[in-house]
């Protein structure tokens, strides 16, 4: 009884913005070149309903990590884990997480959805890389919120 109580708990009512990704897995996460030049990037992602923002994790080292450094510009889409787009786009913006209580709302929400493959996806290279005597990864958390001051983000079809 209790997993199904767990269950529930992590079944979140999504804004009206996010409701194209409520069932989704992955998100194609789309950032900006300075060129202007858009690059895509299949996400896990969890939804915060207290705040309404999105959350995923990623290696600080990464592109989309700079990018997103540059301009808060992004795309959200939901697609299938090797980044085929499955619905509509909606524009949005995405920052990094400093705060160390919103750091532990993001990674509830993410160990709420994935639960054990999360784990042992993140489990895997941390055990390679000690067991090659290399230092830990770092990781970070970005928030992907919806474009507008109304909570209201641009949600566009797919051509």
């Amino acid at each position: 009884m209790q997993g199904s109580q767990d269950k529930e708990a992590c079944m979140m009512d999504y804004p009206h913005s996010f409701t194209a990704f409520a069932r989704a897995q992955f998100l194609s996460l789309t950032t900006y070149r300075k060129s202007g030049v858009t690059v895509a990037t299949p996400v896990w992602f969890a939804f915060a309903e207290s705040t309404g923002t999105i959350y995923f994790e990623t290696e600080a080292q990464t592109g989309k990590v700079r990018r997103i450094r540059k301009t808060a510009r992004v795309t959200l889409a939901a697609c299938t884990g090797l980044g085929r787009i499955t619905g509509p786009t909606m524009e949005a913006r995405a920052r990094l997480v400093n705060d160390a209580h919103e750091m532990r709302r993001a990674e509830a929400a993410l160990a709420c959805k994935y639960g054990l493959r999360r784990k042992l996806a993140s489990g895997f290279p941390t055990t390679v890389r000690k067991l090659l005597h290399k230092p830990p990864l770092q990781t970070v958390y970005l928030a992907v919120e919806p474009c507008g001051q109304t909570g209201e983000g641009s949600v566009q079809a797919e051509e």
